[in-house]
């Protein structure tokens, strides 16, 4: 069998990454219509000739759909949720405009925007139409949308687009002029900069491409009719570039190299993009992928039965809505709208409102164990109840976006707590910390990971690993870490679980000797007996035996950072110190005493 090529040179093939993370485009001020008609002929492209639907609302959901979601829309439960959510949002000031840091402006807007309008579809109450239209107008008053930062572009177009088309009929002829005006100055035309100068996002294999991208796409089929021509052929080159974001989904079966939240983050606007397309055109166009429609089970996997994620990376422990789960699990696996509606009680969003069902599946159903390939992630459980052991690991390639330096890191819940946790992200302005000096911070370096420090050495930033054996039946999984670790022969990281008890073994071959300390940080309290370790969260209490190497060095040391990196509240770094050896196994179990 040939070896699996390395990730970045695959996504090399696929598509040039650019140095910075986002085109640098300049907003174009005071242009005649007549000289954005000759730029936008210029770029040769074929405009795409899809025929679309007339009228409004044609955003997200086909009109009969429409129908049925206001049929049903007094009978759910997250309703009135939502209703409790606009009645504090109304109390709120509007948005106010930022030029450096619009990105959270935007996020609040498309809070606001779908959720007024949304309500006012559903309701029939002319107040959230009002209070949208107010929300709306507003963020079209500001001088620009950020273009230097084109992610808050994206996320505000996205904002004001469903905005636009939701609300079509209660605009003024004047107010619609604003709204399209303003979507297609402050948004399209910063997306045909980039296209046409490539980009960075244009091109890029991460979050950033399928975001941008799926705004373009939802922007452009809102003004479509406001100007054609512009939107046709940004939407040939929205259709182009977002094959370099889908080709992730593709490589990684659903998996996404960034983490768990940056998974979330760019399946939400491929899922935007893919509702809008589905729903406006006459005849549905399908997004170029295979593997978007498995997405859901990385998203299942990676949760913990303590409802945290696989936080690997520069991902939060606490994902966030995933309204998209419903929208795919109506048309390809109604396990993943199963697992929304647990997750979704108290913080519903207008999507779980407009694409849910009611399914009778149960995702508890799913097997126990899932490897991810490319991004070389795996997770296995003992169970899907509350207190069932769940252990999740990782290898992959460095040169990605947003990791950290983590080869072998995992994550471990029992007994409905978190004992093995990870750092998460640090403050992305420190100096290099998004690119060459992720060594020098705590959180993405080597020793602020679950995994091995050999030689007192992070591992490099070029590193990759993977996963080498998965056996679903016997929950077990080997991973060859030995490409993460220069000047070794071989270090590999295997794991079980059987019944709730799980077994953790590292063995480490050695070309010179050198120093080796296995980390685990966790939120837990920490006894150290001899070769017995006692972890307690909560009253709840798990035994680590250190079964090798035998009279192990065993200590337990505050996780600490200085500003202006981001403070660590309450982790402790468990070590197992081998001083100097050329060779070791570290044979580990992790058994939770129940009561």
């Amino acid at each position: 069998m040939m070896p699996k090529p390395r990730l970045s040179l695959i996504f090399a093939l696929i598509c040039v990454l650019s140095a910075s993370s986002c085109a640098q485009v300049v907003r174009r001020t005071g242009q005649t219509l007549s000289a954005q008609a000759k730029r936008v002929a210029a770029v040769k492209i074929e405009p795409v000739d899809w025929k679309i639907k007339p009228g409004h609302p044609r955003l997200m959901l086909p009109g009969d759909e429409w129908a049925s979601a206001i049929k049903r829309g007094p009978d759910d439960p997250r309703l009135a949720r939502m209703i409790a959510r606009a009645a504090y949002l109304k109390k709120q000031p509007l948005v106010e405009y930022d030029s450096k840091k619009l990105l959270v402006r935007s996020r609040e807007a498309l809070r606001r925007i779908p959720t007024y309008a949304g309500l006012w579809r559903l309701t029939g109450n002319d107040a959230y139409a009002q209070d949208a239209k107010r929300e709306l107008l507003n963020v079209c008053s500001f001088p620009d949308w950020q273009p230097d930062n084109f992610l808050s572009t994206a996320e505000m177009m996205n904002a004001v687009a469903i905005g636009y088309d939701w609300l079509y009929d209660t605009l003024s002829p004047k107010e619609r002029r604003t709204v399209a005006r303003a979507i297609i100055d402050y948004g399209l035309e910063p997306a045909m900069e980039a296209y046409t100068s490539s980009g960075g996002w244009t091109r890029a294999p991460h979050n950033w491409n399928l975001v941008c991208n799926g705004a373009v796409i939802v922007a452009a089929l809102a003004v479509i009719d406001d100007d054609p021509e512009m939107a046709r052929k940004v939407l040939a080159l929205a259709m182009r570039s977002m094959k370099s974001g889908l080709a992730t989904f593709d490589l990684c079966r659903g998996g996404w190299p960034e983490g768990p939240m940056y998974h979330n983050y760019a399946t939400r606007y491929a899922i935007f993009a893919a509702a809008a397309l589905e729903s406006a055109p006459v005849k549905a166009v399908e997004l170029p992928s295979k593997s978007l429609r498995n997405a859901g089970f990385y998203r299942i996997y990676l949760t913990g039965p303590t409802g945290k994620s696989f936080n690997f990376g520069d991902s939060d422990e606490t994902i966030g809505n995933s309204a998209w789960l419903n929208w795919l699990g109506r048309r390809y696996d109604a396990r993943y709208t199963a697992f929304q509606s647990t997750i979704t009680q108290d913080e519903p969003s207008i999507f779980d409102l407009l694409w849910s069902d009611d399914v009778k599946e149960d995702f508890k159903q799913l097997p126990l164990v899932r490897s991810f390939p490319v991004c070389e992630v795996v997770a296995l459980r003992s169970g899907w109840g509350q207190d069932d052991t769940f252990l999740a690991l990782k290898g992959g390639d460095s040169a990605f976006n947003h990791t950290h330096l983590d080869h072998g890191t995992f994550v471990l819940d029992m007994l409905g707590q978190r004992f093995a946790g990870e750092l998460g992200a640090d403050n992305y302005d420190l100096p290099g910390y998004l690119g060459p000096r992720r060594a020098d911070y705590l959180r993405s370096s080597t020793a602020g990971q679950n995994t091995l420090v050999i030689g007192d050495a992070s591992q490099p930033l070029d590193a990759r690993s993977r996963i080498t054996r998965v056996d679903e039946e016997e929950r077990t999984v080997r991973l060859d870490l030995t490409g993460a670790y220069p000047g070794t022969r071989s270090v590999t990281r295997s794991a079980a679980i059987k019944h709730d008890t799980v077994t953790l073994t590292d063995e480490i071959e050695l070309d010179e000797s050198a120093s080796i300390i296995w980390h685990m940080h966790t939120s837990a309290e920490v006894k150290i007996d001899g070769q017995r370790v006692l972890l307690t969260s909560s009253g709840k209490t798990v035994e680590l035996l250190v079964l090798s190497p035998k009279r192990a060095q065993i200590e337990a040391v505050r996780d600490r950072t200085r500003p202006p990196a981001l403070p660590i509240e309450g982790m402790t770094d468990l070590r197992i110190i081998i001083p100097r050896a050329k060779s070791a196994l570290i044979d580990l179990r992790f058994l939770p005493v129940k009561e």
